[in-house]
Formats: C-alpha cells, sequence, structure tokens
C-alpha cells in the first residue's frame, strides 16, 4: 500500500485488496488510520511523524485493523519512506502481513498455559514436574502441605538417584515414566529426610501415585508429572480394620460360646470350634434348605425343626431374635438343648451382609434347673411338714396349758386357803413355798397360752385411750418385790406431757412386766435396771436397760424368737421357756410398733427398746 505524506492511501495491491474486502476506488484518499480497529483508531502514530521527517526511514509495529466487513485482523505493519533522486520524501510503502491466526495461536496457548498453571497450583492433590534429568522444575502447594517442604529444599534433590525408592521397588516404575509411559506406582510409606538434605523428620507418609510425561512435537519427553494422594489415613484406617479382624476372628475362634456366621444368601461361612464341639459336625459352608438335616435340630417338643423357622435364618431376612430354644440330636441319639440370639449383618452402606447367631449349651442348666426344682419340691414338703409339726405342736402346747391351768388353780387355791388358816410356824414356809412355785407355774401357763393365741391369731387387743406413764408405774409395782428380793435397784425416768396412745393398757403392762422382770431376773445383786419414756413425735420411745449379765453375739440376733434361752443346759441358773421376749415382740407390733435388742456382750448388761405410734389405731 502507498501512502502519502499525510498518510492518505495512494494505492494498494490485489492481496490487500481482498484480504480486506475494499475496491481500490474506496480506499484512495482514506487516511490510513480510518481502517484501525474499534477502540483503536488514531492519528499517525509518531514514528508516522518522525518517518515523514526524515527521522527515520523505517518503522515496524503490530497492528489491528478492520476489514470492510467489520472483522478485526492483526497484522505486522512495515512502513518505509520513499525518497526521489535528491533526497526528499515523495511518499511511504507500507507493508502488512496478516498475522490473526498466529494471535489467535499465541493467545490460546498463553490461555492454557495459565489454566495449567492454575491447575497445578490450586489442585487438591500433590504435584511435582521433574526435568527429564530427574531434577525438580516445579512444585503446588499441596505438595509443600504433603512433605513439609519448599521447592528452595529440593534443588538439589534428583529423583533418578534417590536410594530409597530404589530399596521400596518403585524406582523401575519412576524409570518406566521418564522413558515416556504413564504410569501408577504402587502405594509406598517414604520419609524425604531419609533422602532429602535438609528435610525435617516426621513427614513420612503413605502415598499412592501417578506419573505422566509431557512430550514435544517429536515425541521427546519434555517434563514428567508426579501427582501423589496421601493415603496415610487411609492405610491407617485399613491396618486398624485388618488387626480388629484379626482380633475378631481369633475371638471367635476362641470363644467358649458356639458362633455361627451365614452370608446375605445364608450359606454358613463360619462355624468355630465352640459350635463343631457343640453340634458334633465340622465346619463345611452349608446352605439353608440343608442345615435341619446336616445339624440335626429339632424343636423343643421334639419334632423335626424347619429351617425357616432357625433363629440364623430369620436374622439373615432381617429380624433380631433373642433366646431362641430348640435341640440338637447327636449322633449317639442324645438331645443337647441350646438357646441362641441371632442378629442381622450390614455393609458400612446399610446393605445386608448376613447373621450371626450365638449359641450355648442349655443342658447344664436344663439339668440343674431339674435339680433345682427337685430340691425346691423337697424344700416345699418339708417345709409343710414342718408347719403341719408346729401346728400340732402349737395345739398341744394349748391343750396342755388348758389342761395344766385346771388342777393348778385348785393347788394355789389350797395352798393359800392353808397359809391363812394355818397357826403352826413351821407349816407356814412350806406352804409359801407352794405358793410361790405355783405362781410362777401359773405365769408359765400364762406364757405358753398368750403365745399360742398369738400364733392362732386369738389374741385381741381391747382398744382405748392409754396413760403409758400410768401403766409403766403399775408394771414396776408388780416387778418391784421380786427386784427388792434381788438386791436390784429399779430407775423410772418418763418426758413431761407425753402424749396418750390407742391400745391395750394390759397387754401393754405385760410387754413392760416382761422387760422388766427379764431385767430383774438376769441382773445380780447390787445391779440396775432402768426404765424410760421418751416422746419421739411420732412414737413414744420405751427403754429398759440393765446391768446384768448381757447377751452374746450369736444369741443377739435371736431374742425375740419362741423358746430362746442365753443358757440351754440342764443347769441353767435362770429358769423360764424363753417366751417372755417374744411375747413383747407380738404384742408390740399388734400395737404397730417395732421392738430392738442391744448388748455389748456377756458382762456388758442389755438395752430393749420398743417404739409405740402415737397416732393410728393399733393392728389387731
Amino acid at each position: 500500500m502507498a501512502l502519502d505524506l499525510e498518510g492518505r492511501v495512494l494505492d494498494a495491491n490485489e492481496p490487500l485488496l481482498a484480504a480486506s474486502g475494499y475496491a481500490l476506488e474506496e480506499l484512495r484518499g482514506l487516511p490510513f488510520s480510518s481502517f484501525v480497529a474499534p477502540g483503536r483508531r488514531q492519528g499517525p502514530s509518531g514514528h508516522f511523524e518522525s518517518l515523514v521527517k526524515g527521522e527515520i526511514d523505517s518503522y515496524r509495529v503490530e497492528r489491528r485493523y478492520r476489514s470492510r466487513s467489520g472483522e478485526p485482523r492483526d497484522v505486522d505493519l512495515s512502513v518505509s519512506l520513499v525518497r526521489d533522486d535528491a533526497g526528499a520524501p515523495v511518499m511511504c510503502l507500507a507493508v502488512l502481513h496478516d498475522v490473526t491466526e498466529r494471535k489467535r495461536t499465541e493467545a490460546a496457548l498463553r490461555l492454557s498455559e495459565e489454566r495449567y498453571r492454575a491447575l497445578v497450583e490450586q489442585a487438591p492433590l500433590s504435584i511435582q514436574i521433574l526435568a527429564p534429568d530427574g531434577t525438580t522444575r516445579q512444585v503446588n502447594a499441596a505438595w509443600e502441605r504433603l512433605w513439609g517442604a519448599t521447592p528452595e529444599q529440593v534443588a538439589g534433590y534428583n529423583m533418578l538417584e534417590d536410594k530409597q525408592l530404589e530399596a521400596l521397588g518403585i524406582l523401575t516404575y519412576i524409570q518406566r515414566a521418564f522413558a515416556g509411559e504413564t504410569v501408577l506406582i504402587p502405594a509406598v510409606h517414604y520419609d524425604p529426610a531419609a533422602t532429602v538434605p535438609g528435610m525435617a523428620p516426621g513427614h513420612g507418609r503413605w502415598v499412592s501415585a501417578v506419573m505422566y510425561p509431557l512430550k514435544d512435537d517429536d515425541g521427546q519427553v519434555r517434563e514428567v508429572v508426579l501427582i501423589h494422594e496421601d493415603i496415610s489415613a487411609q492405610m491407617l484406617a485399613d491396618e486398624q480394620r485388618r488387626e480388629a479382624t484379626e482380633l475378631l476372628q481369633r475371638v471367635i475362634q476362641q470363644s467358649g460360646d458356639a458362633v455361627i456366621v451365614a452370608d446375605a444368601d445364608g450359606v454358613v461361612r463360619i462355624f468355630n470350634p465352640a459350635a463343631e464341639r457343640l453340634y458334633g459336625v465340622k465346619a463345611a459352608p452349608t446352605r439353608p434348605e440343608q442345615w435341619t438335616e446336616h445339624y440335626r435340630l429339632l424343636r423343643m417338643d421334639g419334632t423335626s425343626l424347619p429351617f425357616e423357622e432357625t433363629a440364623l435364618y430369620r436374622a439373615v431376612h432381617g429380624q433380631l431374635v433373642s433366646d431362641f430354644r430348640w435341640q440338637v440330636q447327636w449322633t449317639d441319639g442324645t438331645l443337647r438343648p441350646m438357646i441362641g440370639t441371632a442378629a442381622p449383618l450390614q455393609t458400612p452402606d446399610g446393605r445386608p451382609a448376613g447373621a450371626v447367631l450365638i449359641v450355648r449349651d442349655e443342658t447344664e442348666r436344663v439339668s440343674a434347673e431339674a435339680e433345682r426344682e427337685r430340691m425346691l419340691e423337697q424344700t416345699r414338703r418339708a417345709h409343710r411338714d414342718l408347719e403341719a409339726a408346729s401346728r400340732v405342736k402349737d395345739e398341744f402346747l394349748a391343750t396342755l396349758s388348758h389342761e395344766l391351768r385346771t388342777p393348778l388353780n385348785a393347788i394355789l387355791g389350797w395352798a393359800r386357803i392353808l397359809r391363812i388358816r394355818s397357826s403352826d410356824p413351821e407349816a407356814l414356809h412350806p406352804l409359801e413355798v407352794i405358793e410361790r412355785n405355783a405362781v410362777a407355774q401359773a405365769r408359765l401357763i400364762d406364757d405358753l397360752l398368750d403365745v399360742s393365741g398369738i400364733i392362732t391369731g386369738k389374741v385381741a387387743l381391747r382398744v382405748e385411750q392409754v396413760d403409758l406413764e400410768r401403766v409403766a408405774r403399775a408394771a414396776l409395782e408388780t416387778v418391784r418385790p421380786a427386784a427388792d428380793a434381788r438386791g436390784v435397784r429399779i430407775e423410772f425416768q418418763a418426758q413431761d406431757h407425753l402424749p396418750l396412745i390407742a391400745g391395750d393398757a394390759q397387754r401393754l403392762q405385760q410387754v413392760l412386766w416382761n422387760l422388766l422382770s427379764n431385767g430383774v431376773k438376769f441382773t445380780e445383786a447390787g445391779g440396775r435396771v432402768s426404765l424410760s419414756l421418751v416422746n419421739e413425735e411420732r412414737n413414744l420411745l420405751i427403754t429398759v436397760s440393765d446391768t446384768g449379765i448381757g447377751i452374746s453375739p450369736t444369741i443377739l440376733p435371736y431374742v425375740f424368737e419362741r423358746f430362746t434361752q442365753g443358757d440351754a443346759s440342764p443347769t441353767r441358773a435362770h429358769t423360764g421357756l424363753g417366751l417372755g421376749l417374744a411375747i413383747v415382740r407380738h404384742l408390740a407390733e399388734l400395737h404397730g410398733g417395732t421392738v430392738s435388742a442391744e448388748s455389748a456382750g456377756p458382762g456388758h448388761g442389755a438395752t430393749f427398746r420398743v417404739w409405740l405410734p402415737v397416732s393410728g389405731s393399733p393392728g389387731r
């Protein structure tokens, strides 16, 4: 294209006209700058001004121009000054080379490289780009995080010379990648501190890797890309899972319980040694329809057990079955009762994986249960016999007491009459002995009658509002002569304003008399028996304590039982049937109360307490 010194078009050749889409008549006289693409329109450049002034002979620039259709085109523009023979500028000659396609290729290449760099930098996996000689050209941020290193630390590292990789057996894989293959590298545990100078320890990792070469147009390896994936957590989980599986297998094999595992199709896959011993068969894959015959399964009633009813089959189909009972018949005909629990198994994603059955031999338990039932029946029979014997004894005591009272009343009455009427001093003492022993015997008979009435439920209370202090003083007066005769001091203390209680005054006096006379009987001369009454808001507390012979720890828990005596030998110093404290307990309970006894042991006295409710009616 020829331009005048003002930059207007003078002429243009055919290739330019064809490329621009203009006719020569349309171009002639137009400023060359009018063809500049939108956004780049401008007047004559500084280069053009310098050219027409003769300051330079030519210049070369890249410009984007617009064709007649409006399509922008990139061109390499060379403009030269044409002079006349005198050297004066005449016109300019512009040569345009269309570089649009080259520019597009360069832009695409730049975009590809930018994307590649962004992919490498932002990739979550570790990427290491290696030169053909094995040195490192580039690493991404994930690589730095994975190995705890910087690119500077591996500047002198050559992968093809790494002895650790050779020892791990993967150097040959790496060499194949440098030779032009895409290679998957097996998982290994690699510690860069062992081979890379300056690397801190503690960054060893389990990694899997892939390597692929980048080749030029001639097929030569230009770079090798190494992508690592950190699988340390997965390997640790696999190891833990493997250890757990091995532990579970050991537990199953060594378990004393039979363990049977079936897969999702119901085929028995695990049949541990305990199961072999229990069933009398060896482990073997067995389908459900074979179970009944192979394992000789029976219901508890002795009929054949269909496999569909078994706990394991039901668990394979999703049921949890607990305490299922059946029998196994051994080859010798022996029946062994079993109990088992079966549960479904699932894969981690929730799909059915089969079932497990835990079985225990019930033979010993069933035998022990039968023996226990037999012994219980014997015990119940013996208990019934004892109750019958006790009932006969109680009836005998009641009858005997009534039969003894009639002649005893006659003896006591005549002894009193003779003592009153007798004027013979020598006869008076024997009559007093007869009367005293008859009275003692009458009290024993009364005790027997009371116990008999209590046992048979014939004791009825005549309930009224009772002043317990008055009852206590009456009981004290009754027992005082015996205490004085033995040289035992009696003390009494009652809290002021004691409330009345609902009860039978005569029976409550009997309770107090029994406790006091018991204390006097077992206390030596010079000793003391004390009685106190205390209001404990909801209860009145009766306390009788003595300084007597005390109670043995072996006897103490049973002192309120019938016929319990501290000394049961024929030569014992204190007479009695051992009924007084039993009567105390029963009468207190009839009044809704409770009793207790304490003693530090022989020689340390004893303390008896009775709690009687202040409010409410006593039982009958």
